[in-house]
């Protein structure tokens, strides 16, 4: 199976008051393998911009405009760890 991008839960209750945009998670193989989240976006903080997380490497401090490009860098990234474990296995 390929890996895909599945958008986080809703929030519910009193935590939905004040939700800012929700995240993804990639997953392959029903595993998830990385993460994009919004930096800010709630009722506390304007949306700085979005980062993402996988196999350790976190772009906290480097956020990208828009959810697309933190998906396509966290894609890039997982896919090439993943080809580069491949060929030393």
């Amino acid at each position: 199976m390929a890996a895909r991008w599945k958008l986080n839960d809703k929030r519910t209750g009193l935590a939905r008051v004040g939700a800012g945009p929700r995240g993804s998670k990639l997953l392959d193989d029903g595993k998830q393998v990385a993460s994009v989240y919004p930096l800010g976006g709630d009722w506390s903080r304007p949306l700085a911009g979005w980062y993402w997380c996988c196999g350790g490497k976190n772009t906290c401090y480097e956020p990208v405009a828009t959810a697309e490009e933190a998906k396509a860098a966290a894609l890039a990234y997982y896919k090439a760890k993943k080809k580069a474990n491949a060929q030393t296995t």
